[in-house]
């Protein structure tokens, strides 16, 4: 069902023509049979995935081509697992765990795909084994041990659906390199680029319990990341984006052009506005893309259901990546937002977008789940690695290559209990921030997104984000204003944002219309991380208290001369 609502049509069985699938089959049918060491187990259980399709990726700036790569790729990334499904090698703080990625050769010929297979998953079960009994060793030391299983098999899944064919290069090129010109029209914009990245193929995925799924791979992302920058140096950095199938073609040039046009005009109106000197404290709406950024950023996390990843106990004289606690999701039965509001994720409703599927990457069928009924958390988004609330998967394990994959969601729906106007909403914030001492409060329009950090003044990265690790707080405004008794507005910038977390979701007190965001969402957790295409149709809503604070960012100079596009 959900597989015609998607409109993947199911391919016959691929048989003797598909190489890369009996090539898969038989290495993990012998891996699991005879993979051994002296004086050790042999894997319960093997999995692999491969990307097998073509990866497009064109980056432009000001009409010109700055990078251009279309390729063939066979990403392989296997899991093999020693131990039990109650106690094996998974899902623990170890360098090399048992989860490995390598690429497969291209071509139809089964020997030597089942060469770089063989190899693959040969050095994954060794890997398996040392981190099995690392995590054996750190149980014995644990004063409480943990009781959750590590694996939840589920049933074997067997379905075949067609590739997708690759996109046009060429005409990716050129729509690229047609929107990035915009740009040479705007010359308050220091930093401008659009990059265009498409994947076109398949997914193929085959375990030892005979579970055999192809399912397309069709994402088509464009992206158009700025900088401005303002005469006392501050730097703001921003994005469009543009987010739907590969098979589905370019969307229109004019459309593109004109995300990038807005976001020039945004920046240098930001340029302008006045900068925030005070803190401010009281009730701040958010609404549109900075609505849905604040629930990716605190809802999404506690309802995503594999566990974090194990540790050993306080005491042992070990290297960690990191010795912090990882977010866990809410407990069921515990309230996560206003009575009367609900939460789905429903992998099928928007078939135009690669944030519906099929199958996820365990192979397990996509499900609708009620992650929340009347405020109250009802359910997680799960994968077949079992957490303290659930044993089973749904079908949202999602992400890269190479490491568990973790539960992420497909497309989020968030629905209050009731709607209020938008006149309605204001004149509450206005009695809110009466409380408080204003005179007005604060809108939000957007939020800054880390994936475009790369454009910005500071360092492009750091250790915690290489490493894969979440954001501790939101992220500061790129677009907020304050909103007066009598509707007037004054944009600000230059504020930094603090007191709003998870528990900021159950004090909103008025929501009016939603809106539908796509976007590209880091995965939990997890070294080798990638971005997965997840869809939040979320409403405006009112919180009644969070605080904005001047930014303290050391900034540096703008450039000494004018840019060149000034003369132009």
């Amino acid at each position: 069902m959900i597989a015609l609502l998607l409109g993947l049509a199911h391919a016959a069985e691929p048989g003797d023509a598909d190489a890369v699938v009996i090539a898969l089959r038989e290495e993990v049918q012998r891996a699991v049979t005879e993979l051994a060491l002296p004086e050790a187990e042999g894997p319960y259980f093997v999995g692999v995935r491969v990307l097998d399709a073509h990866r497009t990726r064109v980056q432009a700036s000001l009409g010109g081509l700055v990078q251009q790569s279309h390729r063939p790729v066979r990403t392989l990334s296997v899991e093999v697992r020693v131990g039990s499904p109650q106690s094996d090698n998974s899902n623990f703080d170890a360098a090399r765990d048992g989860f490995r990625s390598a690429q497969l050769v291209q071509g139809r010929d089964v020997a030597a795909l089942r060469h770089d297979a063989w190899l693959t998953l040969d050095r994954a079960y060794k890997d398996a084994v040392e981190a099995l009994a690392a995590k054996q060793a750190a149980d014995r030391r644990r004063a409480q041990p943990i009781e959750r299983a590590d694996f939840a098999p589920g049933e074997p899944q067997q379905a075949w659906a067609e590739p997708v064919a690759p996109v046009d290069v060429e005409a990716v090129t050129e729509l690229a390199r047609e929107v990035s010109a915009v740009f040479l029209e705007a010359p308050e914009i220091e930093i401008s680029r659009v990059t265009v990245e498409a994947v076109a193929g398949r997914w193929v995925i085959v375990d030892s319990l005979g579970t055999e799924v192809v399912e397309p791979a069709d994402e088509l992302v464009i992206r158009i990341g700025a900088r401005a920058r303002a005469d006392d140096g501050a730097s703001v950095v921003d994005q469009a984006l543009f987010v739907g199938r590969a098979s589905a073609g370019l969307p229109d040039a004019s459309v593109v052009r004109a995300g990038a046009l807005q976001l020039a005009q945004s920046l240098a109106d930001w340029r302008g506005w006045p900068v925030a000197t005070e803190e401010y404290v009281g009730p701040v709406v958010f609404e549109g893309a900075a609505a849905a950024e604040l629930f990716r950023h605190t809802l999404v996390p506690a309802v995503q259901g594999t566990p974090p990843v194990e540790k050993p106990p306080r005491g042992s004289r070990v290297f960690l990546f990191d010795d912090a606690s990882a977010p866990s999701a809410m407990r069921f039965r515990r309230r996560l937002l206003p009575p009367g509001w609900s939460v789905v994720d429903d992998p099928a409703w928007v078939p135009h977008s690669p944030s519906s599927y099929a199958h996820d990457g365990e192979g397990q069928p996509a499900r609708f789940v009620e992650l929340v009924i009347d405020g109250i958390v009802r359910d997680h988004l799960t994968t077949r690695t079992p957490s303290d609330h659930t044993n089973a998967s749904n079908g949202h394990a999602r992400g890269g290559s190479g490491h568990l994959l973790r539960a992420m969601p497909s497309n989020l729906r968030i629905r209050p209990d009731r709607r209020a106007s938008d006149g309605r909403v204001h004149r509450k914030a206005i009695k809110l921030a009466a409380s408080y001492g204003q005179d007005h409060y604060v809108r939000v329009r957007r939020l800054s997104d880390p994936s475009v950090r790369a454009l910005d003044v500071g360092p492009i990265a750091t250790v915690r984000s290489i490493l894969g690790f979440s954001q501790p707080s939101l992220p500061d405004p790129v677009r907020a204003v304050r909103v007066f008794r009598d509707g007037r507005e004054q944009p600000v910038r230059g504020w930094s944002l603090s007191g709003i977390d998870v528990r900021s979701l159950r004090e909103i007190v008025a929501a009016s219309g939603s809106e539908r965001h796509a976007m590209m969402l880091s995965e939990p957790t997890g070294r080798g991380a990638g971005r997965v295409p997840v869809t939040i149709d979320a409403p405006t809503v009112l919180i009644p208290e969070a605080e904005l604070a001047p930014a303290t960012t050391d900034v540096e100079r703008p450039p000494s001369i004018a840019s060149p596009l000034t003369s132009e």
